[in-house]
Order: structure tokens, then sequence, then C-alpha cells
């Protein structure tokens, strides 16, 4: 179901197709595309989709879903889908500090310099009933405050896998 609603966005992001919900089988994936409907026409100038990025220093590496204007910011936007409601940040876990490794490793990565620096982002959670997407944004002192823990909890993990 993920799946499906990320092509579904690629499609509408990338080629303008804003097929119709019903034309999916899935009831799920119906509803998805409800949910993100109206977050969609508030992203435009979109630089990447579903793509790789690598932290060469770090040694980590992952896939961005979407680089792209979120109104008049320049963000990376991870979207997610829920069965459950996720109005605050607390309810997010852990999302935002894959959002800010991903920022990481996009800033670092060669094949996206032409893009500049991104130090925002988005974590757009979709809901499988069909409720309005969540759109969390976090400004460049979030991302920088997330950007901490990350190495935090980055350097503990290689310690535990170098002993």
């Amino acid at each position: 179901r993920g799946h499906a609603i990320h092509s579904w966005i690629e499609r509408y992001l990338m080629h303008g197709e804003k097929s119709d919900p019903e034309a999916y089988d899935d009831e799920v994936t119906r509803r998805h595309i409800v949910s993100v409907g109206n977050v969609l026409d508030n992203v435009q100038d979109v630089f990447a989709i579903e793509s790789a990025v690598v932290h060469s220093q770090l040694k980590y590496c992952g896939i961005v879903d979407c680089i792209a204007r979120l109104g008049d910011d320049l963000c990376l936007i991870d979207w997610k889908t829920s069965e459950r409601t996720k109005p605050t940040v607390q309810s997010l876990y852990d999302n935002p500090l894959q959002l800010v490794a991903y920022i990481g490793a996009l800033n670092s990565d060669p094949t996206y310099l032409d893009i500049g620096s991104v130090d925002k982002g988005a974590v757009v959670v979709i809901y499988n009933s069909g409720f309005t997407a969540h759109v969390h944004r976090f400004s460049r002192d979030q991302m920088m405050s997330l950007w901490s823990e990350w190495l935090r909890r980055l350097e503990a993990y290689n310690k535990i896998m170098t002993s």
C-alpha cells in the first residue's frame, strides 16, 4: 500500500497525472489519495523523487522520497502512511531523525550539488482512513538539534558494530 501511494505521488508530481482514486482496487490506496490530495497542491519545483543519497564520510545511505519546494521552502519531504493519527511531532517517534539523516546525506552527496543546501524538512503523514494528511514541518533550527541527536545515535551504533 505504501508503495502504491508513493507511485501515485510520483506520477502526480512528475507528470501531473492526478488519476481518479476510484481507479484503484484497493480501498486503502483510494483513501491515501484523498488524504494527501490537498498537500500536493503546495509542492512544486520537484528536484528528485525516490532518489538515493550517500553520506560517504559517515558511511550511510538511504532513499529520499522527495526534494521539492513545499510552499516557499526547499525541503526534503518524507511521505509516511499511518493507521493512527499523528498530530504531534512526538507521535512521529524516530521519523524526524530519519529525515535529518537523509538531509545530511543529501547535503554531502556530490550528486545533488546543483540543488544547494537543504536545511528544512517535512514529514507528511498520509492516513489509511482518508483523513486529511498532517504536514509536520521542521525548521533549520529544529533540523540542527535533530542532527546532533542523529550523530549521537550513529556513533552509538558504530561502537556496537565495532565491538
